[in-house]
């Protein structure tokens, strides 16, 4: 299973929708404007190191929303 995960077009394409999506630094704090320059050149070490089980993924950080985006989600 974690083979079609990490398959390079299923990342590329979740690349693709941080991008579109305009998505914030993760925990290391690289920007998706770098992300998109670092990726190409760190894919291969990444797939070798899930392959291998040596990736530790990072805690995701939740952000809890505001009481005014409560608000306008309901109207």
């Amino acid at each position: 299973m974690i083979a079609r995960v990490v398959h390079p077009y299923n990342l590329q394409k979740a690349l693709e929708h941080v991008v579109f999506n305009h998505g914030s630094a993760g925990v290391d704090g690289v920007k998706v404007s770098q992300l998109k320059e670092r990726f190409p050149n760190r894919k291969l070490q990444l797939l070798e190191d899930v392959a291998k089980e040596n990736y530790l993924s990072q805690p995701i950080l939740g952000v809890e929303p505001s009481d005014s985006e409560h608000m306008s989600s309901k109207i």
